[in-house]
């Protein structure tokens, strides 16, 4: 429950007595309950050097201020999000969620370099953040740099098996990397978690027609035609395919 400090006599009092509550809570180990004090007081009190001080101990940011930081990237002002997340940085160096949203503003920015730094430091504080592992890899494959695409891909799945976006990216850096059958595992794995993927079920079909697999091929664009029959494009791809398909056994068969 939120305190509330009213503006009277007895203010001064109440919050120190709060702030005794939460030095307490310190002591036993409660750090949660500590820093959910220093958020009430802060929220009502911004300036409180006391609680600031002591909350700023505890490496995290005031609740309210990662909520403006959100609100701001949510909400598509950018430059602020980015202006107020490297003001609250500085003063909480280990704010972990901090660095994960001025990572996903610099990535809608396409400012890459940036946004890699800070997802570097935010693997530094939590190497197993699977979504900082994959957006690396994805800058990684923008500049062709496939090994090291490659690279995170993997770590972010063995990290989590189930990441199918992950598996997914692993394939196409794999197919980039001329290495088909691990391209074709990849992609199996990903619709494996998600079999509805039409993004997944369509490159799997591309991938199979380049290699020759042309019955397979169809195989996935009918599975993508059933989520969307009103796609020209892979009405199209099926029938091309088809008469790829019965061109080369045609001409297969003439040379026997």
């Amino acid at each position: 429950m939120q305190l509330v400090l009213n503006y009277d006599c007895s203010m001064a009092n109440s919050i120190s007595k709060h702030l005794r509550q939460a030095e307490r809570y310190i002591l036993t180990g409660e750090t949660g309950q500590a820093k959910k004090i220093y958020e009430d007081i802060l929220e009502q009190f911004p300036k409180n050097k006391k609680a600031r001080e002591q909350y700023e101990k505890l490496n995290l940011p005031p609740k309210v201020e990662i909520n403006r930081l959100i609100a701001l990237f949510e909400s598509g002002k950018l430059e602020e999000a980015i202006e107020f997340g490297e003001e609250i940085a500085n003063t909480f160096p280990r704010a972990s969620i901090v660095y994960e949203v001025l990572g996903a503003t610099f990535l809608r920015l396409k400012n890459d370099k940036k946004a890699v730094k800070y997802y570097r430091k935010l693997l530094e504080l939590r190497p197993r953040h699977v979504d900082a592992l994959n957006n690396i890899g994805m800058v990684y494959y923008k500049f062709g740099e496939y090994k090291s695409a490659a690279e995170n891909y993997q770590k972010a799945i063995e990290i989590e098996p189930g990441f199918a976006d992950a598996h997914y990216n692993l394939g196409n850096t794999f197919r980039k990397m001329s290495n088909l059958k691990q391209a074709f595992e990849s992609y199996k794995k990903s619709l494996a978690i998600s079999p509805n993927d039409l993004e997944v079920l369509t490159t799997f079909g591309h991938a199979l027609k380049d290699y020759g697999e042309f019955a397979q091929a169809i195989e996935y664009y009918t599975k993508v035609l059933k989520l969307k029959p009103d796609s020209i494009h892979i009405q199209e791809m099926i029938a091309n395919v088809s008469k790829l398909k019965i061109k080369i056994e045609s001409e297969f068969n003439t040379c026997l």
